[in-house]
């Protein structure tokens, strides 16, 4: 899909999806990353290769069906790797489940208990974990549910995904848990790698005579700079967003936990490096004003 080729950054979740012992992926992701999509593609390729049982939890049932029936159940339909696994009755509107040949894939809106209770699975995904309450009656948030179950499904594999929200919220705390890997770009100037950060984006120089943004000018001129700029090894430093594609295209997403829980890789993903339309730096900088 094409929301994935213009995220290479979410190559590497392909890349450990399915690999022996890794048995959770935490994401916290950001606005404009296609980290959605990428779960998704690695769903259709186990429709393709190696099928096993889907339940898919995200906030609202809305967003349930329409990640089933629109970008979902209509790609498997269109490849021909996957349209052999449909069944004839491929859909289930009442309780929003794909039911393929050897395996099904089941959509849950909110925080049901239900959803997670005496269903064989071996993938799960808890989309937009911030947003999703905690679930009455005594348990837990169903993140804390999944993983429970997970402890007795032999290479399951749990997705955990959110743009965060606060520090103590569910996807941050899971992520602290994890490997904390994070994407480091090359500087075009100087081929520094080096992790993006809010704090090195330059819009200062974008205000007018009464010391006020000049938002026009803030959209086109802002800029990142690199921690090496205004040094010998790279004097200029600046990095605008025509650097951006050829700089994810060699970014390493490199750990930062030394003593992650075992198997649990975490990402943290920004915008900074997104390639979308929506997430230049001048379009970042107005959203900081």
């Amino acid at each position: 899909p094409s929301r994935v080729a213009i995220a290479p950054h979410t190559r590497f979740l392909g890349e450990i999806a399915g690999t022996p012992g890794i048995h959770q992926i935490t994401i916290k992701k950001n606005s404009q990353g296609a980290w959605t999509e990428a779960v998704l593609n690695h769903i259709r390729r186990r429709v393709a290769q190696r099928p096993g049982n889907v339940l898919y939890v995200i906030d609202s049932i809305t967003e349930a069906r329409r990640i089933a029936t629109i970008r979902l159940k209509p790609t498997l339909e269109r490849c021909p790797a996957t349209a052999q696994a449909m069944s004839e009755d491929a859909g289930d509107s009442s309780t929003l489940t794909l039911n393929l040949r050897d395996m099904f894939i089941m959509f849950a809106g909110g925080g049901s208990i239900g959803a997670v209770a005496n269903k064989p699975i071996e993938i799960g995904v808890v989309d937009e974990a911030d947003k999703i309450p905690r679930i009455t009656g005594g348990h837990g948030h169903i993140v804390h549910e999944m993983k429970a179950r997970f402890k007795t499904v032999p290479d399951g594999l749990l997705f955990v995904l959110s743009a965060p929200n606060e520090e103590q919220d569910v996807t941050t705390t899971e992520y602290k848990n994890g490997s904390q890997h994070k994407l480091f770009n090359p500087c075009p100037h100087c081929d520094h790698f080096q992790e993006l950060i809010q704090e090195r984006l330059r819009f200062d120089h974008c205000k007018n005579e009464a010391g006020e943004y000049d938002k026009a000018r803030v959209l086109k001129e802002a800029y990142y700079a690199c921690e090496r700029a205004g040094t010998p090894e790279c004097p200029d430093g600046k990095i605008y967003d025509h650097h951006k594609p050829a700089m994810v295209e060699r970014a390493e997403w490199r750990q930062t936990n030394p003593n992650p829980e075992p198997g649990h890789i975490s990402l943290e993903s920004s915008d900074l490096f997104s390639l979308f339309p929506e997430a230049t730096f001048g379009k970042i900088a107005l959203d900081l004003i």
